[in-house]
């Protein structure tokens, strides 16, 4: 009886794009093309139709039966192209400029939207936070009787604290900084982090005027709550790192998610998050648990990159760093015993072969502060001081014995990741150490060849 129940479901049943006149979304079949259209006029104070293409530019799929179940596919504003002069599809691809995100958020969660809106309010007074913040060109929350699981909820007789609902944001379209070459990926890396917005700090910056975009989000209220490699983004069109994805954002006055579903992505959570504690919202979130976020995704992307004889950036295979999506358990053991040695065999085209000291310092570091936060485990002397030299200053660094630990200010993490940034990267040379405007200086001055020229120009 179920195979004859399963033999007779329709596309709508299975749960692929159908239109509803209820959802305002139209789908047509045009020529080769399955298009969806929509016409948006909702934060953007003119009606606009947005039309993608389910079938011939999916950017990513989510299918999933728990979770946001998040897609995102390419489309453009209307009209579709005649597709009897497309023939080749990937024409179609290149002349896409939007991305169309469709995914199923916790209804009592902050909507994204929200947060994009405020975060696009501070950018308008503090440019270096609306450089960097993605661009939303419009959105819907499409509403039928099946748009929120609230109702097959309450059919059930289930609690509907956990409900979600479908929600649809276009925005302009981005590329993953993987995809870059080792000079942007880098660039476009640092931007996401510290967000200097072609080389430049505010202007006039001083050493208490570094509220550099993510970290200034922070201040103002806005927690990102999902940092990762995947969403590091590149703007071609802005020519600026974006730090992408804010559905798992929230702010600060606010609670965060139902238990169901703790924010972060696995392989790219602090060290101390990856516990039932933390796992389980006992640890509060503070900056520096995003701070070492992006150190992750930096290892990551150094391990893991190798460039193809086409000369594009793939993915190794098998990937080096499998482990660190296998659980929380086994992801905190493999990061704290990270062997480096292993995974720079000799002949293999690592992409970002010059990030390796920039990353093993950042390992060390927060390695360091999650062992003198749970005491008791094997440390490396070497290692031990020389970031205590970083955080404490020289006088402190020699110490046998390790301080107690303490809980950095959010501003003295921001200022320490910043010289630690400037101490290794393997492309900037400070004159002055210890001095925090010296080092903004070099740091967004990078001496990058004069023949090397990437996406940034010279």
């Amino acid at each position: 009886m179920l195979l004859l129940i399963l033999q007779r479901f329709n596309d709508a049943k299975w749960g692929y794009f159908t239109e509803c006149s209820q959802s305002g979304l139209k789908v047509e079949p045009i020529d080769k093309l399955l298009t969806v259209s929509f016409v948006a006029d909702e934060g953007t104070g003119q009606k606009t139709k947005v039309i993608f293409y389910p079938n011939n530019h999916n950017i990513y799929l989510g299918t999933t039966l728990i979770g946001r179940g998040t897609s995102v596919i390419g489309g453009r504003r209307g009209p579709p192209p005649e597709t009897t002069k497309i023939g080749d599809m990937r024409k179609l691809q290149e002349g896409n400029d939007l991305a169309v995100k469709i995914y199923w958020p916790e209804e009592r969660r902050t909507s994204e939207v929200e947060i994009l809106e405020q975060a696009k309010e501070y950018g308008k007074k503090i440019y270096f936070i609306g450089d960097h913040i993605p661009e939303m060109v419009c959105h819907r929350d499409p509403n039928f009787l099946c748009s929120s699981t609230k109702t097959i909820r309450q059919f059930l007789d289930l609690p509907t604290d956990g409900s979600r609902r479908l929600r649809v944001i276009v925005f302009g379209l981005l590329r993953p900084i993987k995809e870059l070459k080792e000079r942007d990926m880098l660039t476009a890396y640092l931007q996401c982090f510290f967000c200097m917005y072609r080389g430049r700090t505010a202007p006039n910056a001083l050493l208490t005027d570094h509220d550099t975009g993510h970290y200034c989000l922070w201040k103002k209220g806005i927690q990102h709550g999902d940092v990762s490699l995947g969403n590091m983004m590149w703007d071609d069109r802005r020519k600026v790192g974006i730090l992408n994805d804010f559905d798992l954002s929230k702010f600060a006055n606010q609670k965060g998610s139902s238990g169901q579903d703790n924010t972060g992505t696995l392989p790219f959570m602090a060290l101390d998050l990856l516990s039932d504690k933390g796992l389980g919202g006992e640890i509060p979130r503070l900056y520096r648990h995003e701070a070492e976020s992006f150190a992750w995704s930096l290892i990551c992307l150094c391990l893991s990159m190798v460039e193809g004889a086409d000369g594009k950036n793939y993915t190794r295979d098998p990937h080096p760093l499998l482990e660190w999506f296998q659980g929380w358990k086994v992801s905190r053991a493999s990061k704290v015993a990270l062997p480096w040695h292993e995974h720079y065999e000799p002949g293999v085209p690592l992409v970002h072969r010059n990030t390796k000291p920039l990353a093993q310092a950042l390992h060390e570091f927060w390695l360091d502060r999650y062992k003198r936060q749970f005491p008791g485990q094997p440390r490396d002397p070497k290692t031990h001081n020389k970031v205590l030299m970083q955080v404490l200053g020289p006088k402190m660094s020699n110490s046998i014995e390790p301080p107690p630990y303490e809980e950095l200010e959010d501003e003295e993490v921001f200022l320490t990741l910043l010289a630690t940034h400037v101490q290794n990267f393997p492309l900037v040379e400070t004159t002055e150490e210890g001095l925090a405007d010296e080092m903004i200086t070099a740091y967004v001055k990078f001496p990058w060849p004069d023949d090397e020229k990437g996406v940034l120009g010279s």
